[in-house]
């Protein structure tokens, strides 16, 4: 192990860094906590990138990331429901994950993340209006708080 203490790493915005090296990283620094790699061109699990310079989501198996608890994946533009769900399913400590401006992310996912990871107390939804105030206090009701993008921008907002 190389970093085995590293708790926090902020990639964010380096545009050179491969699923490889990320996934190097992850590897050898089993305790981080706190990953942010947002602005990052992230392809969804299932994707059929074979661009090494493209950081998929399988990176994030749960062997590798046992002690992750926040994920800021926001700004990541072709990240999609489906890669949502694999890392909240590998990543079993998850606690909170920011996902704004993810623009292929919907709102339906919301409430199969809260479901299928209880641990989950904070989300930031990707930016979009379509969050009721029925669906706020359902997530509210499951002990999840929802970071909700204010009217005149994306910026989080804590309930």
């Amino acid at each position: 192990m190389i970093c085995p203490n590293l708790k926090f790493l902020s990639v964010s915005e380096c545009k050179r860094l491969t699923n490889l090296g990320i996934g190097e990283v992850l590897r050898r620094c089993p305790a981080i906590t706190q990953l942010h790699i947002n602005g990052l061109e992230v392809s969804d699990v299932f994707g059929c990138c074979s661009d090494h310079s493209v950081v998929n989501l399988k990176t994030l198996k749960a062997r590798h990331t046992q002690n992750l608890q926040y994920l800021d994946i926001g700004l990541c533009k072709e990240l999609t429901d489906k890669g949502v769900m694999e890392v909240v399913r590998n990543c079993e400590r998850l606690r909170d994950i920011r996902l704004l401006r993810c623009e292929k992310v919907s709102s339906n996912i919301l409430h199969q993340m809260v479901l299928s990871r209880p641990s989950l107390g904070n989300i930031d939804p990707p930016c979009f209006g379509d969050l009721s105030e029925q669906m706020t206090k359902k997530f509210l009701s499951l002990g999840c708080r929802l970071g909700l993008p204010p009217a005149g921008g994306c910026h989080s907002i804590l309930l």
